[in-house]
């Protein structure tokens, strides 16, 4: 962990931005125990990256998000998400089983292989943002992969550009799908963006120059279903 957040480490690692090209494929797995930005032989640029062809999947629906602060300061920040309606229920029991198994991998050798110990890297990602120690939001969102997406673009957005809270989530969004998607069937949509209808057309066409594949959302998307 402290390899994988020094600041040499994330130097090299920035070095894989271009500003005028986007990735056309997931970015190459860094190599942080060699403070390498990739693994020997992966590509250093997105020129280099070779191109896929884009293969369209539907999104499915699901998760919920609450925070809550009380009279005395306490901050509570949670996404359930345990899909009850479409995961098998215990008989007698009303108990359903958790389905966030199906964000770990059954190859072997895979890094997110199934196996003891393992902490898997889920979706539902609840927030707390601190301030010397104490905590001054809680945030979060629903969608699958879209909610770390999402949730950063509204840190961002409170923080960076010094939105109220209402202005901080209304603002449009745009989400990736340049990696393999985190829950069964993994599909890849290699270079694919998806931006929200509000956002300029000028904007549009200078992510489809950086080499981006735009397709527009809605104005207000909600995350849940949408098929390419």
């Amino acid at each position: 962990m402290d390899a994988m957040l020094s600041e040499a480490y994330l130097r090299e690692r920035r070095r894989l931005i271009d500003p005028d090209r986007a990735w056309p494929v997931m970015p190459p797995a860094g190599d942080p125990r060699r403070g390498k930005a990739t693994l020997d032989g992966a590509p250093q640029s997105p020129r280099e990256a070779c191109g896929s062809c884009r293969d369209d999947g539907t999104e499915a629906a699901g998760t919920s998000y609450f925070g809550v602060i009380d009279r005395d300061g306490n901050i509570f920040s949670c996404t359930p998400s345990e899909g009850a309606k479409s995961g098998p229920i215990i008989p007698g029991t009303g108990l359903a089983l958790s389905l966030r198994g199906s964000q770990s991998k059954v190859e072997p050798g895979h890094p997110a292989a199934v196996g003891p110990g393992k902490r898997p890297r889920l979706t539902p990602a609840p927030a707390l943002v601190l301030k010397d120690g104490q905590p001054v939001m809680a945030l979060g969102g629903y969608g699958g992969d879209h909610i770390p997406q999402g949730t950063l673009q509204i840190f961002l957005n409170a923080v960076e550009f010094r939105l109220d809270p209402q202005e901080a989530v209304e603002e449009p969004r745009v989400y990736s799908y340049n990696f393999p998607n985190s829950s069964y069937p993994s599909t890849y949509l290699p270079g694919v963006m998806r931006a929200e209808g509000r956002i300029s057309a000028e904007v549009i066409e200078a992510l489809r120059q950086r080499g981006h594949s735009v397709d527009r959302l809605p104005d207000w998307f909600e995350g849940l279903a949408y098929t390419a």
